[in-house]
């Protein structure tokens, strides 16, 4: 968590003025946690690399940790974090340009601290890569503009899953060092009649 502190207060010494900029969906008098605590713990599951949120969850409620995190985002002491069912209802009601707008504030700081200068391409090009991704899959069709993908047609093992996709633009700052710049998700075209 030092190291993390340290880079976060190097590049982003503002970040958490920048969580708090996210407009908040959720009504005020319901809510336990204020945005910028939700997406802190988001951004610390990811830098941690915690692979689930359940996990997320039973590492992040430990006194100390949660001290800490108090601590850094200037608020007073809580008993928990944010569980990741909370987590996971604001971010269904959170406007995803809210995210990318908050995203892209944090990439102009790290081009504007001139960093990351030797990354340029011929010294003036910053290289940015293009990917398709899958994000996840499920058995269950749950969303009209889900991709299809059918395994095995036309035998008994025949299996249909509906999955999700993005395609991600990334600017390449150094060996192994790549930032999303935009996301679009993918999404099957309805046909009109």
């Amino acid at each position: 968590m030092v190291s993390f502190l340290k880079i976060q207060h190097h590049f982003f010494p503002n970040l958490v003025k920048e969580l708090c900029q996210v407009k908040d969906p959720r009504h005020q008098s319901y809510s336990d946690y204020d945005i910028e605590e939700i997406l802190y713990t988001m951004l610390l599951k990811n830098i941690f690399n915690l692979s689930s949120m359940q996990e997320m969850t039973n590492q992040f409620n430990q006194e100390e940790r949660v001290r800490n995190v108090c601590e850094i985002l200037g608020k007073s002491e809580k008993q928990f974090l944010p569980h990741y069912v909370t987590i996971n209802d604001c971010l269904k009601k959170l406007n995803p340009d809210e995210l990318e707008k908050a995203r892209n504030n944090l990439i102009r700081i790290l081009i504007r601290k001139r960093s990351f200068e030797d990354a340029r391409f011929l010294g003036k090009y910053w290289p940015v890569i293009v990917d398709a991704t899958g994000l996840f899959y499920f058995k269950e069709k749950h969303y009209e503009h889900c991709l299809k993908k059918t395994t095995e047609k036309g035998t008994p093992e025949e299996q249909t899953y509906y999955y999700h996709n993005v395609l991600e633009a990334k600017i390449i700052l150094g060996e192994n060092l790549v930032v999303s710049i935009a996301t679009e998700l993918l999404r099957m075209k309805t046909r009109m009649c």
